[in-house]
């Protein structure tokens, strides 16, 4: 391993470590708060909007942006989408889970490998948009 390629890690490491943790956001219609923490993005939708129906919001928002959904799977209480760039050379992933909650259905933004809260956060505008919200 090279010693830029070993700083590099280190330097991921510690970010990852750290949490970088950023403000709570309110998206949508304002009804929906979500942190990002690492490299993922987390919110809690109103319980009227089914694991289902987020992930095929999911699986939408992916599409309209270029991505490949590479899997989808649901049921009444979990769902998971998977998608990468068509281009073979571009490493990042996106990740979108969805489960029930006390609260609703919470759903969590990954993009890996080094996150990116910009992006996950539009992917989330995008699945409110297509919910209604």
């Amino acid at each position: 391993m090279t010693s830029g390629r070993r700083v590099a890690l280190v330097l991921l490491g510690a970010v990852v470590l750290a949490g970088c943790k950023s403000k709570p956001q309110w998206h949508g219609r304002g009804d929906v708060l979500a942190i990002y923490t690492a490299t993922t993005l987390t919110a809690e939708f109103p319980d009227e909007i089914p694991v289902p129906a987020v992930t095929a919001a999911a699986e939408t928002a992916l599409r309209n942006r270029g991505y490949a959904v590479s899997s989808s799977e649901s049921t009444r209480d979990r769902g998971r989408v998977e998608a990468k760039m068509p281009n073979p050379w571009v490493l990042e992933r996106v990740i979108v889970m969805s489960r029930l909650s006390d609260l609703g259905t919470r759903v969590q933004i990954r993009i890996d490998p080094l996150g990116d809260e910009a992006r996950a956060r539009a992917i989330l505008d995008d699945m409110l948009v297509r919910l209604g919200y």
